[in-house]
């Protein structure tokens, strides 16, 4: 057995490129079609393109004391109003002040609640409406079907084109989940990580460029990936391959998705896969995340059969 059928077998693959983060926990299984593809490696570091909510300062959360002093102050005042001066102009005006440092200093109080607010959304311009890690910093992914949320049901799927339980799902449940997507029932987000084989990075940089390019071109291109993802054994297989499959089957300009794919020029995209994998604890491939009415339902690991998907999204 050559060293990528031991990697296979042993659920590990080396990494070609020291920028890719490997972030799959080591699993003690082999891999099958039912089980999920793994790959060794920590869950992810520390670092993340999740931004971390903003807090207030614990000077700024403490008014109570300063506005019960003040509330006592204003009592004695309108006491002492009362049985001290029969005209009430000094203590009425004394009041009018209190009651203006008191508006002054509530004041300054509410400007930093204000302040971390408007950091936290100018900090998170890629938000997905979906709350879950599995969706954080998805607005570059491709989706079939409607834009997520906007129909009944939501599917986030992380796979990668050199995993053999992902070609069993692309071949199988994928394809009785297409039709809700094309009806509006459904929408599937794809989210790639490369971490089976050494050269799954070049595949998905790739696909990255033709996606940009082709929507359309794209899912073929992925679907085909999966179909001859057993007979390649390099970067540089992968990319003429699938290149040679775009000159065959589109008018896209090959030679410049090669330089982008050499370039790594979609690496930053590939990078923020791979931190909401982390994020949501990925630990296999394919992974998939289950949304129902924009709430969040249960996640499935591995490449199950069409009808636990069906009746978990109650399409």
């Amino acid at each position: 057995m050559d060293e990528r059928g031991r990697s296979l077998q042993s659920g590990l693959a080396p990494r070609s490129r020291s920028t890719r983060r490997t972030f799959l926990t080591v699993a003690g299984v082999t891999i099958g079609v039912t089980a999920g593809c793994t790959d060794a490696g920590p869950g992810g570091d520390e670092e993340s393109n999740v931004a971390d909510p903003e807090t207030l300062d614990e000077d700024d959360a403490e008014p109570t004391d300063d506005e019960d002093d003040a509330s006592e102050e204003e009592s004695a005042e309108t006491t002492d109003d009362a049985s001290d001066s029969p005209t009430g102009e000094t203590n009425e005006s004394e009041e009018t002040s209190d009651d203006q440092d008191e508006s002054d200093a509530e004041a300054t109080e509410e400007e930093p609640d204000d302040e971390p607010n408007e950091g936290a959304e100018d900090e998170k311009p890629d938000e997905s409406a979906l709350e879950h890690p599995a969706a954080g910093n998805m607005a570059h992914s491709p989706v079939l079907g409607p834009e997520p949320t906007s129909g009944e049901a939501t599917l986030i799927m992380f796979d990668d084109p050199a995993c053999p339980a992902c070609a069993f799902f692309e071949e199988n449940a994928f394809q009785e989940l297409k039709p809700h997507a094309d009806a509006g029932e459904l929408s599937i987000v794809w989210r790639g990580i490369p971490v089976i084989a050494d050269w799954s990075d070049a595949a998905l940089e790739v696909l990255w460029a033709t996606y940009e390019r082709d929507v359309d071109a794209f899912w073929a291109l992925r679907e085909y990936a999966f179909e001859i993802q057993e007979s390649v054994d390099s970067d540089d297989e992968a990319v003429d391959r699938l290149l040679d499959r775009l000159a065959e089957t589109t008018a896209l300009d090959t030679a410049a998705i090669r330089s982008e794919a050499e370039a790594g020029t979609y690496e930053r995209t590939l990078d923020l896969d791979e931190d909401a994998a982390a994020q949501a604890e990925i630990d296999a491939t394919p992974y998939f995340f289950l949304f129902r009415d924009g709430e969040f339902r249960t996640e499935i690991r591995g490449a199950e059969d069409y009808r636990v998907f069906k009746s978990a999204l109650e399409l």
